[in-house]
């Protein structure tokens, strides 16, 4: 900052009783700073530390919205070219001053666009200040800033909103101390803009509740918290409206589920070791990953195969004991084919790799039951949907489908939802039924366990016609079979 003669005299102009002599002091502040830029090191630093208190102090106090506004900008010209050590001497007056604007509720600070420009300034100190503050362990200024983004989370104004999140994944990845002391209310007030208006938000939100929850992997609530309040509202995304919020949907899963695999290895697992906290929900976010690879969209298709197919590689380093320590890059997007329309989330199935597929039908049983259980959802799209992941997770792991209650259990249910009033609802049971005709193809055993009609689930079965539709769709995968055969030996 440069240095600025009788700068006594504009902090005292500054504690007038009259608003626009306050409002005249701090335009030719700013204009001075502003015309004539220069190092922070120029001058007396004390005077400069007096400069920002008082204009802290007029952040807090000044009923004027000009004279905040001007502080504000003013500020941020101080700090612009100090070094972190000065940054961080300068944040002890400016961030609790800030916070207490917009950190509160009511908001002190009743300006929108003021609460805006405060949550910024606080996010840029932040990052000027990254490298002092990595070295602490805990610092006044980031317990501070956490605690305000509580509030902040709840502003009715978007921009506010985002600025909020945005700043919170700083925090994760700058002071990741001071979420824990807050994540509870942070993980309740993020999951609530989960369901905000604008995609953008959305957006912003689901990135910082996985920084939130990747910081927060030993905080001993994070499971009840991930499990009661997280989870419910993950089930409306895989749904939602925007193609670029289930896109970060499917990285975000990828994410949680390689943070759950760096936690536990099947050897430690079978010695009985504690598995990390997100560990325990894997079969929860694979069976996300199959709603978003069953997607209408092969851009969220594509990436659902390839987070699944990452996720796959990393659980079977972290299962080798040869390999401790390992990297795994992102893999390129595959190209979904569209072979069979109808069929799209079957011809997404065939993508997923082997060691994917491994992963996913040590996971089978839990993933069906979840899937099982989202078939009760009141809205059709969300069943028709579900439907179609239930024929991916299929063709994925037929090898899994090897007893006659599983069989069973799912042509039973396809027979509750092959009737239903809505189209999308038929159209998804018939191309479950498809991908259930073709793992009993590939797999004979469960073929006789299908014709077996003396076998007691299938006898449970009230319609005949159900297992003649069956048998009918056995016939056209068959069909298929032979095409692509006939097809790949150049006939």
């Amino acid at each position: 900052m440069p240095e600025i003669p009788d700068l006594q005299h504009y902090l005292g102009d500054l504690e007038s009783k009259d608003k626009a002599s306050r409002i005249r002091t701090l335009s030719l502040l700013k204009d001075k700073l502003t015309l004539a830029p220069g190092s922070s090191d120029v001058g007396d630093h004390s005077m400069n530390y007096n400069l920002i208190d008082a204009l802290a102090n007029r952040l807090v106090n000044d009923p004027a919205e000009r004279c905040r506004e001007l502080s504000l900008t003013i500020i941020a010209e101080c700090l612009r070219d100090m070094d972190p050590a000065k940054i961080v001497r300068s944040a002890r007056c400016i961030v609790p001053a800030a916070a207490e604007r917009f950190g509160s509720q009511p908001f002190r600070e009743p300006v929108e666009e003021l609460r805006l420009k405060l949550i910024e300034t606080c996010t840029k100190i932040l990052h000027q200040a990254a490298s002092e503050l990595s070295y602490e362990r805990s610092h006044p200024i980031t317990d501070i800033l956490a605690f305000s983004l509580v509030s902040a989370l709840t502003d009715r104004f978007p921009e506010g909103k985002r600025a909020a999140a945005t700043a919170i994944s700083n925090l994760c990845r700058i002071a990741p101390w001071s979420i824990n002391l807050h994540f509870v209310a942070l993980m309740i007030e993020l999951s609530t803009n989960l369901s905000h208006q604008h995609a953008k938000t959305r957006l912003l939100t689901l990135d910082a509740i996985v920084d939130v929850t990747c910081v927060s992997t030993i905080c001993n609530a994070l499971p009840h918290v991930f499990r009661q309040i997280v989870l419910p509202k993950l089930g409306r995304i895989c749904m939602d409206r925007s193609k670029k919020v289930r896109v970060c949907f499917a990285r975000s899963l990828g994410v949680w589920l390689v943070r759950g695999l760096d936690c536990i290895t099947v050897a430690e697992e079978a010695i009985g070791k504690s598995p990390g906290a997100l560990h325990e929900f894997a079969s929860d976010l694979l069976a996300f990953l199959f709603m978003l690879l069953s997607d209408e969209s092969r851009e969220v298709a594509a990436r659902a195969v390839s987070e699944l197919n990452a996720v796959g590689i990393h659980w079977q380093l972290a299962t080798s004991k040869s390999i401790s320590k390992w990297c795994v890059a992102e893999l390129p997007l595959p190209c979904v084919p569209s072979v069979l329309p109808r069929d799209f989330a079957c011809n997404a199935a065939y993508l997923v790799s082997s060691a994917a597929t491994t992963l996913v039908t040590l996971h089978f049983q839990p993933i069906l039951n979840i899937q099982l259980a989202w078939l009760s959802c009141w809205m059709p799209p969300m069943r028709a949907h579900n439907l179609h992941a239930l024929a991916s997770l299929i063709i994925t792991s037929g090898a899994a489908v090897n007893s006659s209650f599983q069989v069973g259990k799912l042509i039973q249910t396809y027979g509750n939802w092959i009737s239903d009033n809505d189209e999308g609802v038929q159209g998804g049971s018939r191309a479950a039924i498809r991908a259930l005709g073709a793992v009993l193809i590939d797999h004979s055993p469960a073929l006789r366990i299908l014709l077996d009609f003396g076998t007691p689930p299938l006898a449970a079965v009230r319609n005949d016609s159900l297992v003649n539709v069956i048998l009918e769709h056995l016939s056209e995968m068959m069909t298929l079979i032979t095409d692509k055969l006939f097809f790949q030996q150049g006939g």
